[in-house]
């Protein structure tokens, strides 16, 4: 069981950010697997919350006291659909003490320079969207970076370069092993981290259990994303 006082687990000293993963459709959260497209995510089950928006799951999530993050994905936008921008700021503005990663699906600079400024709103670039250059610095520090795989093949418009000039947050998402038992990529962890010296890097898509939160840590992973893990009691936030 992950204590929830720090929302992490201790591993040699340091701690792991244990980050809950919540996918937002019309409204409403679903549950994301790799092997279904995301039109077909079926509405959430969880003992977290008695009914599947994200007002009441946040709520609860809320009585843990050690949780500093929540991801959440905007499957409309992501679909080319509308982002759900307005409720996903309402949201970040119910719920100061969170820090929102929000994937809204965003393709280039201009998409991001019009996004309101919100001091724990904090956008994803994701390469799976993204195209063309990054932000300068000032910019970036806002946001965080997801260099997204597909069956070990990074997917998107353009391959994201991560600067080297100030610590940013990086997950290496594998997007086929959302929900899946076959696991988190572990090997794609070790391969990465030494070309993203200085940057907190989050590992996602398949984490099962504790036990791959713990080897996470041990290769060097500032946190883990988690989801159905989560929902079907795994992982468990005391």
């Amino acid at each position: 069981m992950i204590d929830s006082s720090s929302n992490s687990l201790e591993r040699g000293g340091r701690f792991l950010l244990i980050i809950p993963v919540l996918d937002l459709r019309a409204g409403t959260l679903v549950q994301a697997h790799g092997s279904l497209r995301r039109e077909d995510y079926p509405p959430l089950i969880s003992p977290l919350c008695a009914d599947a928006t994200p007002e009441h799951m946040l709520a609860s999530l809320a009585q843990m006291p050690g949780i500093r993050v929540i991801y959440l994905a905007d499957l409309d936008a992501l679909a080319g659909r509308p982002a759900q921008l307005a409720h996903l700021l309402a949201l970040a503005a119910q719920h100061p003490r969170f820090e929102f990663w929000c994937d809204i699906g965003l393709t280039g600079l201009p998409a991001l320079e019009a996004l309101p400024l919100l001091p724990n709103f904090k956008p994803v670039l994701a390469s799976e969207t993204w195209s063309g250059s990054l932000p300068e610095a000032s910019e970036l520090a806002r946001c965080v970076i997801s260099l997204d795989q597909r069956a070990g093949h990074d997917i998107g418009q353009a391959k994201l370069c991560v600067p080297a000039s100030a610590e940013l947050a990086v997950i290496l998402m594998c997007l086929d092993r959302m929900g899946s038992p076959e696991g988190p990529d572990f090997a794609r962890l070790a391969r990465n981290m030494p070309s993203l010296p200085g940057h907190r890097c989050f590992l996602a898509g398949g984490i099962r259990d504790e036990d791959d939160v713990a080897q996470a840590a041990r290769l060097g992973a500032a946190g883990v994303l988690v989801a159905t893990a989560l929902h079907d009691g795994r992982i468990r936030l005391r």
